[in-house]
């Protein structure tokens, strides 16, 4: 994950741990805690996405790589046969 993401996500728990403090001070901080849990979430769900995103390139790239060394191998096969 990147820095920017770590430190929102960082972020998040602080205001949340804040919030949870000021609660048991009869402060009403519920709205912040609220927007700071769907933030949260929508992170979670942004980084979810991005591994699923690289495990596909990384997929696609070791696919390619296979395929390019069968074709090179089929190359120097037909070479030598002629």
């Amino acid at each position: 994950m990147t820095t920017i993401v770590i430190s929102s996500l960082l972020f998040c728990v602080l205001v949340i741990v804040v919030g949870i403090l000021l609660a048991c001070f009869q402060i009403d901080v519920s709205t912040i805690v609220g927007q700071a849990l769907t933030v949260f979430g929508t992170e979670l769900g942004i980084c979810g996405v991005m591994n699923i995103f690289n495990k596909h390139n990384e997929r696609q790239d070791a696919l390619a790589n296979r395929r390019l060394e069968a074709r090179l191998r089929r190359e120097e096969l037909q070479n030598e046969s002629k």
